[in-house]
């Protein structure tokens, strides 16, 4: 038997588990940004059948880019970890947040402009701001939108930078956008950058997002199980992903699955990989084997 298809086996029994906790971007959502039905079916029958059971988002994405799969599957009963790591919610309310300074944000402002094709956003609580003065029209920031993204196309990119400037808007996580196949360029000029003025990390082939050095996905796992949820060992949490910035919480959590269409380092680092990609609803997939979900089960609603 080929390693890869041990890995697709090696997963936990149901009673191993406390908690769960996914990416959401090609994890739970597919090519088109929606929601699997089988993945949502899944999930629907641990709620219904373990309502205790913690299903916990950890994402790039801000809260109100997720309301597709929290509100049907009532997910504010539990922590969240959104803008990769860097807020965390319990019960819907913001508990904790980190930020990156405002001059470092403008630092990278300053050190791309030369680059025609760049463009910078940054992302507060709940939107997305664009700080590319001139050159609004830039696909990039379109894109963020069309997979859900809240971004703020009506202020002015001068303004927006007047206002991160000032600490009106208060950066939580900020991206530098480029075509795929150029992002080494971008690469380079952060690089030049010490490393504790942010850390940087990926889950869109396009965009390099750059957060707070001292917060990712893994530290807001430990704050959930260490602060939150204490009664919740790492050992009995199951982690989803695809991409780099999903390993921090791949090497907290107990067991972790990777998508079998993810990124290469997040299938190496895994303890499980998916049958099936994130189209065919691969968590929904994987959660059937844990949970023996009966074929003949339909959600209530």
């Amino acid at each position: 038997m080929s390693a890869v298809a041990d890995k697709t086996n090696n997963l936990p029994t149901a009673d191993q588990l406390q908690m769960l906790i996914s990416d959401v971007d090609g994890t739970l959502l597919d090519a088109h940004h929606r929601f699997h039905k089988r993945t949502y079916r899944a999930m629907k029958y641990i709620r219904e059948t373990r309502p205790d059971f913690p299903i916990v988002l950890a994402t790039g994405k801000q809260r109100s880019a997720v309301d597709e799969i929290r509100i049907p599957l009532e997910l504010d009963a539990f922590p969240s970890a959104h803008v990769n790591g860097c807020v965390l919610y319990n019960k819907g309310k913001i508990v904790y947040a980190e930020h990156l300074k405002p001059e470092v944000v403008m630092e990278v402002v300053e050190a791309t402009k030369h680059n025609p094709n760049i463009a910078n956003v940054v992302y507060d609580e709940s939107q997305v701001y664009i700080l590319t003065p001139g050159r609004e029209d830039l696909k990039n920031p379109k894109r963020l939108a069309e997979i859900g993204e809240k971004v703020n196309f009506e202020m002015p990119c001068d303004e927006a930078i007047a206002k991160v400037k000032s600490g009106e808007i208060k950066v939580i996580k900020m991206a530098v956008c480029e075509d795929p196949d150029k992002l080494d360029v971008v690469r380079d000029i952060l690089k030049t950058f010490p490393i504790e003025k942010f850390t940087t990390t990926q889950a869109l082939a396009y965009c390099i997002e750059l957060i707070p050095s001292n917060a990712n996905k893994g530290t807001a796992l430990e704050a959930i199980t260490g602060n939150i949820l204490p009664h919740i060992n790492n050992e009995n949490v199951i982690a989803f992903g695809d991409g780099q910035n999903d390993l921090s919480m791949f090497a907290i959590a107990g067991w972790s699955v990777a998508m079998c269409n993810g990124m290469d380092i997040a299938k190496e680092k895994a303890k499980a990989i998916s049958r099936v990609g994130n189209d065919e609803g691969a968590v929904g997939e994987v959660l059937e084997r844990i949970f023996n979900i009966p074929a003949d089960y339909e959600p209530s609603s």
